[in-house]
C-alpha cells in the first residue's frame, strides 16, 4: 500500500513540482522531430544524387562509347585519321542519331550538378547525425534528471515516513503518558 502511494507521490512531485523537468521533456520531443526532419531531409538529398548521378553515369558512358563515332564525323578522305594515321577510311563507325547532339561540355554540366547534388547529399548526412547526437545527449540527460529526481523524490518520501513514524510513537508514547498521568490522579481522588 504504501509503495503504490509513493508512486502516485512522485509522479505528482515530477508533473507538478518540476517545471523544468517538464520543460526538458518538451525540448527533447522537439529535438525528436527536428532529428527525424534531418533524416528526411537527407533521404531527399540521397535520392536525389543518386538519380542525378544515374543520368550523368548513363549520359557520360553513352559519350564514351560513341567517341569513334565522334572521331568519325571529323574524318576527310586522303586525311591521316587521328587515332591510327590511315588517309583511307573504307567504313567509318556511324553516331547514331540520338547521339549526335551530345557534347563533352554536357557530360562535364552533368558531371558539376552530380557532385553539387554529392555535396548538398553529405551536408543533410551531417546534419542528420548532429540531430541524432543531440538528440541522443539530451535523452540521457533527462533520463539522469529524472532518475536524479527520482531519487530525490524518495528521500523526501522516506523522511514523510519517518516522520508519520515518530508522530505514531509519540502519539502512543503521550497515550500511554495519558493513562499514567489519569491514574495517578484518580489515585490521588481516591485518597
Amino acid at each position: 500500500m504504501l509503495y503504490g502511494r509513493q508512486n502516485r507521490k512522485i509522479s505528482a512531485c515530477w508533473k507538478w513540482n518540476f517545471p523544468e523537468q517538464n520543460k526538458r521533456r518538451k525540448n527533447t520531443k522537439h529535438k525528436s522531430r527536428r532529428q527525424k526532419k534531418r533524416r528526411l531531409a537527407y533521404r531527399a538529398a540521397s535520392l536525389e544524387f543518386e538519380e542525378k548521378n544515374a543520368v550523368y553515369e548513363q549520359k557520360r558512358k553513352i559519350f564514351l562509347n560513341a567517341q569513334a563515332g565522334f572521331l568519325a564525323q571529323e574524318l576527310k578522305e586522303g586525311c591521316p585519321c587521328p587515332v591510327c594515321g590511315s588517309t583511307e577510311h573504307p567504313s567509318p563507325c556511324k553516331l547514331e542519331k540520338e547521339h549526335q547532339n551530345l557534347t563533352k561540355e554536357m557530360i562535364e554540366e552533368l558531371a558539376l550538378q552530380a557532385e553539387q547534388l554529392r555535396g548538398k547529399q553529405e551536408q543533410a548526412a551531417a546534419a542528420a547525425e548532429a540531430a541524432g547526437s543531440l538528440l541522443e545527449e539530451k535523452q540521457k540527460n533527462a533520463g539522469e534528471s529524472f532518475e536524479h529526481l527520482r531519487s530525490r523524490a524518495k528521500e523526501v518520501l522516506d523522511l514523510e515516513e519517518i516522520c508519520a513514524d515518530f508522530l505514531e510513537q509519540m502519539k502512543g508514547e503521550f497515550l500511554h503518558q495519558s493513562k499514567k498521568w489519569k491514574q495517578k490522579a484518580d489515585s490521588f481522588k481516591k485518597k
